[in-house]
């Protein structure tokens, strides 16, 4: 079996090529690269991450999704497979735009946690899945944080009425809104699972001392208020008269608070005693 180091260096190296494709286009410059797509030079990567970390995680008798590389590789190959389904849903050039960048600097924070902390995740099944569950949440609200800011972007030059928004290779409004609609439902149902599990488990193995210290510790209301701001925005999505607008900042405001959750809950200890 090959290096973990020399494996992560193609996978970066195949992300690179990918996220600097994307670069490109958002310049706007007029290439035509005829190499391979970056859609699936992403997805191969992050393929292969996956399945290294596996081998790696067995090896050594660890469950996967046990360390800060582990959470974040699970997150570039999903920006990876989302991109492939938005590219066939839509052979506009927009997936690449969001989604290979986003899928870069994913790769890239688990490559700098991992070499500062070592987390150990896999305690039990009951909490792999939890960070699971978890890390599929960040996954659907990054994805419609992405939407968001693409959403706020169309809108903003609509209302300047500047000519160029009807010419972009950015979809439209309604399929955006449709799309953020699509995302938030199945991340808050996964952040609501993620929560109870860990909920669960720090009762089963801090007992009483859980419920002197949680509103204490930082992951725990972080964590709390992103799922009171979720809720929310859920309840703006489905309210009439529809605020598009203002559930695409409510987005994105709730994506920075759980990416702030995984790394409070990699750099810190657990529940004090």
């Amino acid at each position: 079996m090959p290096e973990t180091d020399t494996i992560l260096l193609a996978v970066m190296a195949m992300l690179a090529y990918a996220g600097s494709f994307a670069f490109a286009l958002m310049a706007r410059k007029a290439v035509r690269l005829r190499l391979a797509n970056p859609i699936f030079m992403m997805l191969a990567g992050g393929l292969i991450l996956n399945l290294t970390v596996i081998a790696v995680r067995l090896a050594q008798g660890h469950l996967p999704l046990s360390s800060s590389l582990d959470v974040f590789a699970v997150l570039a190959l999903a920006c990876g497979l989302m991109a492939l389904y938005l590219k066939a849903m839509d052979r506009r050039r927009y997936p690449e735009l969001v989604l290979t960048p986003l899928a870069d600097a994913c790769l890239l924070a688990g490559l700098l946690l991992v070499t500062v902390v070592h987390k150990d995740f896999a305690r039990s099944v009951l909490n792999v899945a939890h960070v699971g569950m978890a890390v599929g949440g960040v996954a659907c609200f990054a994805l419609a944080a992405g939407a968001g800011a693409i959403y706020l972007r169309t809108h903003r030059a609509l209302r300047r009425k500047d000519p160029t928004a009807l010419q972009s290779h950015w979809p439209s409004l309604e399929r955006l809104d449709r799309f953020i609609r699509q995302m938030l439902p199945i991340g808050f149902a996964l952040l609501t699972v993620s929560m109870a599990l860990g909920l669960w488990e720090a009762f089963h193995q801090f007992g009483g001392r859980f419920f002197r210290s949680w509103h204490t510790h930082p992951k725990l209301l972080i964590a709390a208020a992103a799922w009171v701001l979720y809720a929310g925005t859920l309840h703006v999505v489905h309210a009439r008269p529809y605020r598009g607008r203002q559930a695409a900042v409510l987005s994105l405001v709730g994506v920075a608070m759980l990416v702030a959750v995984l790394v409070v809950s990699m750099v810190m200890r657990e529940i004090p005693a």
